[in-house]
């Protein structure tokens, strides 16, 4: 803040001042009652000696990945076609709180392996493709992705890598095949 005045943060539509009052530049508009407003998250300057209002928007970083980006996130949903839905909560390892939900193509079984390369409630890391009306379309057809965490789908037990992407569960020996990540069950791939 410059000369006598007020500086601040303000959210769309809050009052800063009345057109009387100073001359407004940057994100803003004036109501039919004369009271300036901010357009956008903003922070603003009121100079009361130069009679300046200074409205600029703050830059709000987007939480939908772009192409390129790897996720992380936990299969929620099978969806028809080999694919899955994931809900991300990380982008390019940077938590996200967002709650966005991506589709998981895998391209179905590979070669004579048995069963699908991820299971629901596994947690994956996926590469993006591309973003559709705010729906990331990702793959797990990356060296650096594939399932990081799984547990075994018969009865809940803790699994371990096995020869060939396979996990075997500890508890029951049931073997099962998953797409496995080069980090699959490395503490700072899930933290």
């Amino acid at each position: 803040m410059t000369g006598k005045g007020r500086a601040g943060r303000a959210t769309p539509g809050d009052g800063l001042a009345v057109i009387e009052e100073a001359v407004p530049f940057g994100d803003f508009y004036v109501d039919l009652q004369g009271t300036v407003r901010a357009t956008k998250v903003s922070k603003f300057d009121l100079n009361a000696i130069l009679k300046e209002l200074r409205i600029s928007g703050v830059p709000m970083r987007s939480e939908v990945p772009k192409p390129g980006d790897y996720v992380v996130g936990t299969v929620d949903d099978d969806l028809p076609e080999d694919m899955y839905s994931i809900t991300i909560y990380k982008i390019n390892d940077h938590e996200s709180k967002a709650g966005i939900t991506a589709i998981l193509a895998t391209g179905g079984r590979r070669g004579r392996r048995e069963g699908p390369p991820v299971e629901l409630n596994d947690i994956v890391r996926a590469k993006v493709l591309g973003v559709v009306d705010g729906i990331a379309f990702a793959a797990i057809s990356d060296d650096r992705c594939g399932v990081l965490w799984t547990r075994c789908s018969r009865c809940g037990g803790k699994v371990a890598r096995h020869q060939g992407g396979y996990v075997k569960c500890l508890r029951c020996g049931n073997r099962e095949y998953r797409e496995l990540a080069p980090d699959f069950l490395s503490v700072n791939a899930l933290s």
